[in-house]
C-alpha cells in the first residue's frame, strides 16, 4: 500500500517536471533542472523522459561546441578504480580541454575507513602530479562543462551527486569493473540511462542495456579502458617464487547477493601461504570496502583487529599487502589468483594465468558471468583441501584449462585487434561529439 502511494506521488512529481520541461522545449529554451528529475519523469512516462533527455543532450552539445575551452572533470573516489589514465593525458594535451580529477567521498558506515581511503587516494594523485579538485570544496559545479564518472555509486558530496547535478552539465560514464553479477536492479541505475554516453565494459552489457525500457541509445562499446594496460609494456617479476594473489570480495555482510567467502578461509589461506613460504610469494589484495564490511559482519571486532590481520600478511617473509593504486602491475607479475571477487574473474583473464574462484553458494551471475565461471577452477570457499591442491598445482605448473581460457579470451574479451586502445577510441568519440553534427550522434 505504502509503495503504491509512493509511486503515485512520484508520477505526480514526474508529470510536473515533464510539463515544465516541455514548455521550455516548445519555446526552444534550454531546460533548467537537476538530473534527479529524470527519475520522476521516467516513473510518469518513459516516452516523455526519452524525448526530454534527447532534447537536453542536443542542447548541451550545441552549447559546448561554441566554447573555446571545455572544462572537463573525472569523478573518482578511490585510486583503485582509476582506469582512464591515457584518456586523462590525451585530454590534457588537447588545448581545447581544461582537465582535472574530482575526488569525492563515497557513502560508507565506517567514517574512519572512508577518510583513510580518501586521503590515500588524494596522496596517490598528488604524487602523480595530476590536477585535482576536491568535490567538497567546489562551490559552483557549473564551472565544469563535462563530468566523466567512474562510479555509479552514491557520493557524500551533494554537489557532485548525479541526482543533484544540473542537467546543463554533460555526463559521461564508464564502468570501473566487468559487469558479471546477475543483479537485474542494477540495469536501472540512473547513470546508465541519464548520461550522454555510457562506455560499457563489454558488448554483452551494451546489448543487455539496449533491451531495458529506459534505454536512451547512449551505450557504446570500444573495449574496456581498464584493460588497456595489459597491452602496454611487460611488468617485471615480483619474485622468483610462484606469485599468488589472494583477492577477497567485500560482500561479507550482504544478504541478497553475496560472493564473499572471506569468513570461511581468511585464516586458512594465510596458513597455506605460510606453509609454502619456500616456493610461493603472496599478495593480499582485498577490496577497499572489506575493512569496514568485515567488522560490520562480525568477522572482526574492530577495524584495528582487521588491521592486525593485514599486518600479519606484511610480516610474512613471502607476503605483502596491496591496498591502493594501480594493481595491474601485480596482475602482470603474478602466476595465479585466488578470489571470490566479481570483476577480477574476467580481468585476470588478460594474464592468461589460472584463477581459483571460491564459491559462496549465494553468488549470482548474468549470462556473461556464467560463461566466465565455466572457464575457471572453482571450489567451495570453505574447502581448504581444494585450495591447497590448487596452490600445489601452481607450484608444479599444472594448468589443464589453459587452452579453454585462451580460446574464450580471444572470442569474448580481446578488443585490441586494430591497434587502438579503448581510451584512445573514447577520446576520439568525445572529440567527435563536440565537433560533428549532433543529429548523427544522439538518437531519440
Amino acid at each position: 500500500m505504502f509503495n503504491s502511494i509512493k509511486l503515485i506521488i512520484r508520477k505526480i512529481i514526474g508529470k510536473y517536471y515533464s510539463s515544465n520541461y516541455s514548455n521550455r522545449i516548445n519555446k526552444d529554451l534550454p531546460i533548467v533542472g537537476r538530473y534527479g528529475s529524470f527519475r520522476f519523469i521516467s516513473d510518469y512516462s518513459l516516452d516523455s523522459f526519452k524525448s526530454i533527455k534527447n532534447y537536453n543532450d542536443k542542447t548541451n552539445i550545441a552549447s559546448i561546441k561554441r566554447k573555446k575551452i571545455i572544462r572537463f572533470g573525472f569523478v573518482v573516489y578511490t585510486s583503485s578504480m582509476w582506469n582512464v589514465d591515457e584518456l586523462y593525458h590525451l585530454l590534457k594535451k588537447d588545448t581545447r580541454f581544461e582537465t582535472s580529477i574530482i575526488l569525492a567521498h563515497i557513502k560508507s558506515k565506517d567514517k574512519n575507513a572512508l577518510e583513510t581511503e580518501y586521503n590515500s587516494t588524494l596522496s596517490y594523485f598528488q604524487n602523480m602530479h595530476y590536477s585535482i579538485s576536491e568535490a567538497n570544496t567546489i562551490t559552483n559545479i557549473n564551472q565544469f562543462d563535462i563530468l566523466f564518472y567512474l562510479t555509479p555509486s552514491p557520493l557524500l558530496e551533494k554537489n557532485i551527486d548525479l541526482n543533484n547535478l544540473p542537467i546543463s552539465v554533460i555526463v559521461l560514464h564508464t564502468s570501473y569493473s566487468y559487469m558479471l553479477a546477475g543483479n537485474a536492479k542494477k540495469l536501472g541505475v540512473g547513470m546508465y540511462h541519464w548520461s550522454l554516453k555510457y562506455y560499457t565494459d563489454s558488448l554483452y552489457y551494451k546489448e543487455l542495456l539496449e533491451k531495458t525500457p529506459q534505454y536512451t541509445h547512449n551505450a557504446e562499446y570500444f573495449g574496456f579502458p581498464k584493460m588497456d594496460q595489459f597491452f602496454s609494456s611487460n611488468e617485471p617479476r615480483l619474485s622468483n617464487k610462484k606469485v599468488i594473489i589472494y583477492a577477497p570480495h567485500h560482500s561479507v555482510n550482504y544478504s541478497d547477493f553475496k560472493s564473499a567467502t572471506f569468513e570461511d578461509n581468511y585464516q586458512a589461506i594465510f596458513d597455506i601461504a605460510k606453509k609454502y613460504s619456500e616456493s610461493t610469494y603472496w599478495i593480499y589484495k582485498p577490496h577497499p570496502l572489506l575493512r569496514a564490511n568485515s567488522v560490520l559482519a562480525g568477522i572482526f571486532n574492530s577495524v584495528e583487529e582487521y588491521d592486525a590481520y593485514e599486518k600479519k600478511w606484511n610480516e610474512l617473509e613471502n607476503g605483502t599487502v596491496m591496498n591502493n593504486g594501480n594493481y595491474f602491475s601485480i596482475f602482470k607479475g603474478s602466476d595465479a589468483m585466488i578470489t571470490d571477487s566479481i570483476s577480477f574473474l574476467a580481468e585476470y583473464q588478460f594474464t592468461h594465468n589460472p584463477l581459483l574462484l571460491l564459491k559462496s553458494g549465494k553468488e549470482k551471475y548474468n549470462d556473461f558471468g556464467e560463461q566466465v565461471v565455466k572457464i575457471l577452477y572453482t571450489c567451495a570457499g570453505n574447502n581448504t583441501e581444494d585450495i591447497e591442491k590448487f596452490v600445489n598445482n601452481i607450484i608444479a605448473e599444472k594448468d589443464e584449462m589453459f587452452s579453454i581460457r585462451k580460446e574464450f579470451f580471444e572470442s569474448k574479451l580481446a578488443y585490441m585487434k586494430n591497434g587502438k586502445t579503448a581510451n584512445k577510441k573514447i577520446f576520439e568519440d568525445i572529440k567527435s561529439l563536440i565537433s560533428s553534427d549532433i543529429t548523427n550522434q544522439i538518437e531519440l
